[in-house]
């Protein structure tokens, strides 16, 4: 017994030394160490939160730039529009511009009227006198004004249209003498024949627009123009 004594304090000392040893031998935790593993389970959340952020981000800048690539044709049209009326109101101003504006104080150009032993002018208002002549025809009595053209072997063409159709015609080169010089300078040429087409009823079509037109060129002069709508009346 006495023997077993010293055996057993043996034993007791050896399991002391080895748990020593066990503890000693357990790595030690530093404190930084600490703090990472404190944040593992931290860290990862704090990092799909700022995936999710960042996805988040992405998707309301795929959005902004979705809207931005459907706003930009838009708002390209609208300002194509834009351009395009400004445009059109412009050509539309300088259309107007150039059918209003008055020829040149200097310029050649003419007009056409009616009457036979006068220059009578035609406006919207008026009446175009229709006449059934002795040889059994109709016509008109055209009348031509000069405006800054000598009258020296001018060609007079006249036409008359009703409904845009052509009804009549007229040629002639009067003499110089024929014409009238006025107290402006201009120079006047009437009781001339546009002739009325045949076969057609023209007194039926009185109080129809009628437009009369008229070309005047000679060999020192480029065609000059002119026309005039009345309201077409005939007389039988």
């Amino acid at each position: 017994m006495k023997g077993l004594a010293p055996h057993r304090r043996f034993v007791a000392l050896s399991s002391l030394l080895l748990s020593v040893a066990a503890c000693s031998a357990a790595p030690r935790q530093s404190p930084a160490d600490a703090a990472v593993e404190g944040s593992g389970s931290g860290g990862a959340t704090d990092a799909g939160g700022s995936a999710d952020g960042a996805n988040e981000a992405a998707s309301d800048a795929n959005t902004n730039d979705s809207v931005e690539d459907i706003s930009a044709p838009i708002d390209a049209q609208a300002d194509g529009a834009t351009s395009v009326e400004a445009s059109a109101d412009a050509g539309g101003s300088d259309a107007a511009a150039e059918e209003t504006t008055p020829p040149g104080p200097h310029g050649p150009w003419v007009e056409i009227g009616q009457g036979e032993r006068g220059f009578e002018g035609v406006d919207e208002s008026g009446e175009v006198t229709c006449i059934f002549g002795p040889q059994g025809s109709y016509h008109v009595w055209a009348a031509i004004r000069l405006h800054n053209i000598p009258p020296l072997a001018i060609r007079v063409d006249t036409f008359a249209d009703i409904g845009g159709t052509q009804v009549g015609v007229g040629s002639a080169t009067p003499l110089n003498s024929e014409w009238t010089i006025n107290p402006d300078g201009t120079a006047d040429i009437f009781g001339q024949f546009l002739y009325l087409d045949f076969g057609i009823n023209f007194p039926a079509l009185s109080d129809l627009p009628v437009t009369l037109r008229a070309t005047v060129r000679s060999d020192s002069l480029d065609s000059v123009s002119a026309t005039a709508t009345g309201r077409f009346l005939c007389i039988q």
